[in-house]
């Protein structure tokens, strides 16, 4: 089974969800216009909003592992852009 394919059954099994203002507050975060404006569409919504959840889903297992951390705030996500750091969301790998 793919990680990916984990991730999306952990999300179901646990019922995470992804909010349109967690969606908003990355797009907002995007500096560059060219990439905002790859983004501030629906389908840059929908693959934003699949990479959050994935991100919760790889959290909750974190969680789940007894000693392990959640890791640290550092932006490995499969989507390039500059943004903000100073809004509240969390990134975890998600590959």
């Amino acid at each position: 089974m793919s990680q990916e394919l984990l991730f999306v059954k952990i999300a179901q099994e646990h019922d995470l969800k992804v909010t349109s203002a967690e969606v908003e507050a990355e797009i907002a975060g995007i500096l560059d216009p060219k990439l905002k404006k790859e983004y501030d569409n629906d389908r840059g919504r929908r693959y934003i909003s699949a990479v959050i959840l994935q991100q919760k889903a790889a959290m909750w297992l974190r969680e789940q592992v007894p000693g392990m951390k959640p890791e640290a705030h550092d932006h490995s996500h499969d989507h390039d852009h500059d943004h903000d750091h100073n809004h509240d969301h969390d990134h975890t790998d998600s590959k």
